[in-house]
């Protein structure tokens, strides 16, 4: 039982579920707790809503230095080997959580989680691109959304209904480590173990050169704006939910909805794709404006429920999509992995600075810190305004395209041809004369590690 990569080759399920639940392990940090924030105000009275909300935002702080760590470690040294210590000290961090009584002990495990994470992530997102091609790829990075969210769901669920009766318990969900410790080893044949080792003598290897570096730069941009705007969910859910008088419970549901609008969207990126074509960025992030803009002035949880499910669904259509972009941008296992690297980073920044951004708003507007719709307001205006960037930025590129034919189809370094797309512009490289139809070691053979699809800044 395998799964098609896109160039004829099958991948085991066993290895594609190995890189499915590293990818969905790695979503949990601070997420998981998202439900809980509101209730832990009973717990630690004394605490301000700042400091609790670090539990949501602090593994992404610690994720930022060891993202760069790992990416930088998983071009030189065993990648498998990287996962093992990840994963080691992501489980133990989770493990001494339900032990811990104090927040202080809370949020400095949460650093240790994030750093565990941090090592693992860019290996996560990199395996995907390494194992799949083309149209199977963009699948897959749809599918990997779709099923984190489901997941996330059922944590969500788990976390809120678990939090009202012992508020330890939630943590349990960080001990998910212990499953990837025993499957590691089935990744072996099919993703790049050990990367190329620099020859003495020899010019250093720079995967850089591998890498279109103005549309990485963009697709980061653009996944850093879908980031801070759905940070939100996460950071003000629930403790909007409580100015409604409504137990984590609630939250939880209402979180869990939001994401399996997401998981849905995940499903149906390649049709949205057909459908909304070249406007797709602006259009999907107008989505979420009008959504966030339900949420600003619902009168009930009703009306929130569906502004979150308008939103979120846009979002998982954007966001997979925009990832799929930037992994196009590299070409090779080892420029793939990098990307990722950045596109994290960017991500995990996003995360840590979205809370003080949105309460240095409040300050600046002289709203009170929890006035938690407010918050919606601020992300919905950001949207309005971004939509019509991107919007503006298509249309520019779009005339000096008409206006400049040569640009459409202007001859590269390599021989290969650059194709202006509204969005972005693609570069079309040869096809390969032959996929591969057995083993795709990528420590063995470089035919199939060579991405045809890198892309040329416009």
């Amino acid at each position: 039982m395998g799964i098609q990569n896109g160039k004829g080759a099958m991948i085991p399920f066993i290895t594609v579920f190995v890189v499915y639940w590293i990818y969905i392990m790695n979503s949990l940090p601070g997420l998981a707790v998202a439900p809980l924030l509101g209730d832990l105000n009973s717990v630690f009275p004394h605490a301000s809503d700042l400091s609790i909300q670090m539990l949501n935002f602090i593994p992404s702080l610690l994720c930022i230095p060891f993202i760069l760590f790992g990416g930088q470690l998983a071009a030189k040294y065993n990648n498998l080997m990287l996962l093992y210590i990840g994963n080691i000290v992501f489980f133990a961090s989770g493990l001494l959580m339900l032990f811990s009584t104090e927040l202080w002990q809370l949020i400095l495990l949460s650093a240790l989680l994030g750093a565990g994470s941090g090592i693992m992530l860019p290996l996560s997102q990199g395996f995907i691109g390494q194992l799949f091609y083309g149209k199977a790829r963009t699948k897959q990075f749809g599918i990997s959304l779709t099923i984190t969210n489901v997941v996330l769901i059922g944590t969500n669920l788990f976390v809120g209904y678990m939090g009202e009766t012992n508020w330890k318990l939630p943590f349990c969900v960080y001990l998910t480590p212990i499953v990837p410790l025993f499957l590691i080893p089935f990744l072996k044949k099919y993703v790049l173990v050990h990367p190329p080792k620099e020859v003495k003598g020899q010019p250093k290897i720079n995967q850089y050169k591998n890498i279109n570096i103005p549309v990485m730069i963009r697709y980061c941009l653009y996944i850093g704006l879908l980031q801070f705007l759905t940070m939100v969910l996460s950071i003000d859910m629930g403790f909007l939910v409580e100015e409604f008088h409504e137990k984590s419970g609630i939250a939880g549901d209402i979180i869990s909805i939001g994401m399996l609008s997401i998981a849905l969207a995940g499903l149906c990126v390649g049709f949205f794709v057909k459908i909304l074509k070249k406007g797709i960025l602006e259009l999907c992030v107008l989505a979420i404006a009008l959504g966030f803009t339900l949420i600003t002035y619902a009168p009930n949880l009703w009306i929130v429920t569906i502004g979150l499910v308008f939103g979120m669904f846009f979002y998982g259509i954007c966001n997979p999509y925009a990832t799929d972009k930037a992994s196009k941008a590299a070409m090779g296992p080892a420029a793939i992995t990098i990307t990722m690297m950045w596109v994290l980073l960017v991500v995990n920044i996003v995360s840590v600075v979205a809370p003080f951004i949105i309460a240095w708003v409040k300050k600046l507007f002289h709203e009170p810190s929890d006035y938690h719709q407010f918050a919606f307001l601020f992300m919905a205006v950001v949207a309005y305004a971004s939509a019509l960037m991107i919007f503006v930025r298509r249309i520019i590129v779009e005339r000096k395209a008409k206006n400049n034919p040569v640009l459409a189809t202007a001859p590269i370094a390599n021989g290969t041809s650059t194709t202006v797309d509204a969005t972005t512009s693609t570069t079309t490289t040869p096809a390969s004369t032959s996929a591969p139809t057995g083993n795709v070691n990528s420590s063995s053979s470089e035919s199939n590690t060579t991405n045809n699809e890198s892309e040329k800044s416009s």
